[in-house]
């Protein structure tokens, strides 16, 4: 599913619960799109936070066909330098 799909779906899903709670009478309309704002400012940037993690990034590529990722440890060369010469 894509981040438009996922985002179609919430959108939908506040708008029923919206409909829902200002019917009841439980909170007003100001309220709700305070509710829904706050919602829109903070759901996108968790997901943002979530997708674009250094394993996300690599499991997305890895699902394309035909890719092959690999992963490997980098360092700066004074420390690469300093662990090799530690080790002997």
């Amino acid at each position: 599913m894509t981040s438009d799909q996922v985002g179609g779906i919430i959108r939908a899903i506040l708008s029923a619960i919206g409909g829902f709670v200002l019917a009841k009478g439980w909170v007003n309309a100001e309220t709700w799109a305070w509710i829904v704002g706050g919602i829109a400012t903070i759901g996108p940037t968790i997901w943002s936070w979530y997708t674009n993690k250094p394993a996300s990034i690599a499991a997305s590529a890895q699902a394309i066909q035909g890719v092959n990722v690999q992963v490997t440890a980098s360092a700066p060369a004074g420390v690469a330098d300093a662990v090799a010469n530690a080790k002997s």
